[in-house]
C-alpha cells in the first residue's frame, strides 16, 4: 500500500498511524517525543531572539530547558516506560532523557532549585534503572552519576549528592560492588578533606556551607554500612576512616592538649561512633574491638628495642605520634562504651580475647581467627611497658579505664579491671623513677594500710586522686 505508484491510492498519515505496523503505545510515545523536542526548540529560540545585553547565558538557558524537560519527564514516564518494549525504550526514548542526568548548573544561587531537580532526578533514574536491568544502568547511567560526583569544588552539587536519599538510591540500582569501586572515595574524602575555614570565629555563607556539607556527608555515610554489610562496611569505611585520623599528628606543642583533634578529624570520630552503633553490639565485640587492637598494635613502638629501654633519651617524632595515635584510640573506645551493655563493654574492651570466628562476608565456612586476632584490651595495656613514652599514656588510660569501670558495672570492674591496677600500682617505683627530675632518693613508699574495698554491691565509690 504505501509503494503504489499513484499516490491517491496510498494510505494517509493517520491511516498509517492506525495501522498493525504501529504499537498501540505510538502515539502516547510520539506527544511525549515531540513536546521534549519543542520545550529544547522553545529554549534556542528565546535565546537567539534576545537581545545582547539582556539575553540569558547559555547555561541559564539549559538549566531553565532541563528542569522543564525534567518536569515533563516525571509526569507522563512514570505510567510509560513499563509498557514500553525494552528495545523500542532503548533506542527512541532513553536518548532523549540521558542528557537531562548532564547538568549544566555552576552557579551557587540555585540551591532551592537544585534540591527539586535532584529529587526529581532520583524519582526518574529509579524506573529507568529497573527497566534497563544492572547490565545497561551501568552503560547508560553510571558514567553520568560520576561526571556530577566528580565536580568536587561545586558545594551546591555537592550537598544535594551526598544525601542518604541519593546514596541509597545508587546502593539499591547499581548494587554495592560498583558503588564501593566508584562513588565510596567520593564519601570518604569528602568527610576527611579540611574544611575551608578562615581564623575567624565566626563563619561566612561560604563556610558554613562547606561545614554543611561535611555534616551532610557523615549522616550518609552512617546509612551505608546497612546496605553494604558489616565485612564489606569495616573494610571500605571504618579501616580508611581509622587510618585517616590516625596519620596526621598535630604539633608537638599540643601533646597535652585535651582536645587534640581537628573540627573534621572530630567529625570521622563521631561518625565512626555512630556506625558502631548503627551495626550494633555484636558487631563491636566480633570485629571493631579486632580492629582497634590492629590499629594499636601498629602504632605503639616495640618495647624490646634498645632505645627504648633508655629513659633518658629525647623523645622523637615517631615517640610524638604513637602517643597521640594512642590518645585518639582511647577517644574513640570512650565513645563507643558509652552506649554499650555492661558485659559488652567487658568482652569489646577489656578481656582482649579471642572473639571466635568472625562470619564471613557470603556464604560458606567462616575464616579461623588468626593468632592475633584478639580484642581490644585496656587493662592490658596498663599492665604493658613502652618505657618513657608510657608515662605520657598514663593519665588517657587510667581516665578511660574509670569511665569503662562505670559503663561495665560493679562485677565486671572487680573482675577485670580491679587486678589490672593493683598489679600496676605494685610497680609503682618502676614508674615513679621514669618521672622527669625523680630519683630513688627522694621517692619514700607510702606505708602499708589495711585494703578497703572500692566497690559495694549496689554502688560505686568514687575518689579524686
Amino acid at each position: 500500500e504505501l509503494v503504489r505508484v499513484d499516490p491517491q491510492h496510498r494510505p494517509t498519515s493517520a491511516q498509517v498511524l492506525q495501522s498493525p505496523i504501529f504499537p498501540t503505545h505510538f502515539e502516547v510515545c510520539y506527544d511525549f517525543l515531540s513536546a521534549h523536542q519543542l520545550l529544547r526548540s522553545s529554549s534556542a529560540t528565546s535565546l537567539s531572539s534576545s537581545s545582547s545585553s539582556q539575553s540569558p547565558s547559555p547555561d541559564s538557558s539549559n538549566e531553565t530547558c532541563n528542569t522543564a524537560q525534567l518536569r515533563q519527564a516525571l509526569k507522563v514516564l512514570p505510567d510509560l516506560i513499563p509498557s514500553l518494549p525494552l528495545s523500542y525504550f532503548e533506542t527512541l526514548v532513553l536518548p532523549s532523557l540521558l542528557p537531562l542526568f548532564q547538568l549544566p548548573f555552576s552557579c551557587a544561587t540555585l540551591d532551592d532549585n537544585l534540591s527539586k531537580v535532584f529529587d526529581g532526578l532520583v524519582k526518574l533514574f529509579v524506573p529507568l534503572a529497573y527497566k534497563l536491568g544492572p547490565h545497561r544502568t551501568s552503560i547508560y547511567l553510571l558514567n553520568p552519576w560520576l561526571a556530577l560526583f566528580e565536580r568536587e569544588k561545586d558545594v551546591a552539587i555537592q550537598l544535594q549528592l551526598l544525601t542518604p536519599f541519593v546514596t541509597n538510591s545508587l546502593i539499591d540500582t547499581f548494587g554495592r560492588p560498583i558503588f564501593v569501586e566508584k562513588f565510596l572515595g567520593f564519601y570518604i574524602r569528602t568527610l576527611t578533606r579540611k574544611p575551608r575555614l578562615t581564623s575567624t570565629s565566626k563563619l561566612n555563607p561560604h563556610e558554613q556551607r562547606d561545614m554543611n556539607l561535611h555534616y551532610r556527608c557523615a549522616t550518609a555515610l552512617e546509612s551505608i554500612p546497612v546496605k553494604l554489610g558489616k565485612h564489606v562496611s569495616t573494610l571500605a569505611i571504618v579501616r580508611p576512616l581509622l587510618r585517616h585520623i590516625l596519620k596526621k599528628p598535630p604539633a608537638m606543642s599540643s601533646l597535652s592538649s585535651s582536645h587534640p583533634l581537628a573540627p573534621e578529624q572530630r567529625l570521622v570520630l563521631l561518625t565512626l561512633t555512630n556506625i558502631c552503633h548503627l551495626l550494633g553490639e555484636g558487631y563491636v565485640v566480633q570485629r571493631y574491638s579486632v580492629v582497634l587492637q590492629l590499629m594499636l598494635q601498629q602504632q605503639l613502638p616495640s618495647s624490646d628495642r634498645d632505645s627504648y629501654k633508655d629513659p633518658n633519651r629525647e623523645m622523637s617524632q615517631a615517640d610524638h605520634d604513637a602517643i597521640w595515635s594512642v590518645k585518639v584510640l582511647l577517644q574513640l573506645v570512650h565513645g563507643i562504651s558509652q552506649r554499650l551493655s555492661p558485659s559488652a563493654v567487658a568482652q569489646a574492651f577489656l578481656t582482649g580475647a579471642s572473639p571466635g570466628p568472625l562470619p564471613g562476608p557470603g556464604p560458606g565456612p567462616n575464616p579461623s581467627p588468626t593468632p592475633g586476632s584478639v580484642g581490644f584490651n585496656l587493662p592490658g595495656l596498663l599492665l604493658s611497658s613502652h618505657s618513657d613514652i608510657f608515662a605520657h599514656l598514663l593519665p588517657s588510660i587510667v581516665s578511660v579505664l574509670a569511665h569503662l569501670a562505670v559503663y561495665a558495672g560493679p562485677g565486671h570492674s572487680r573482675r577485670l579491671i580491679f587486678p589490672a591496677l593493683a598489679q600496676y600500682f605494685s610497680r609503682y617505683n618502676g614508674l615513679y623513677s621514669l618521672l622527669p627530675g625523680a630519683s630513688a632518693v627522694n621517692y619514700r613508699p607510702l606505708p602499708k594500710t589495711p585494703s578497703r574495698p572500692l566497690l559495694t554491691n549496689d554502688t560505686f565509690v568514687t575518689r579524686d586522686v
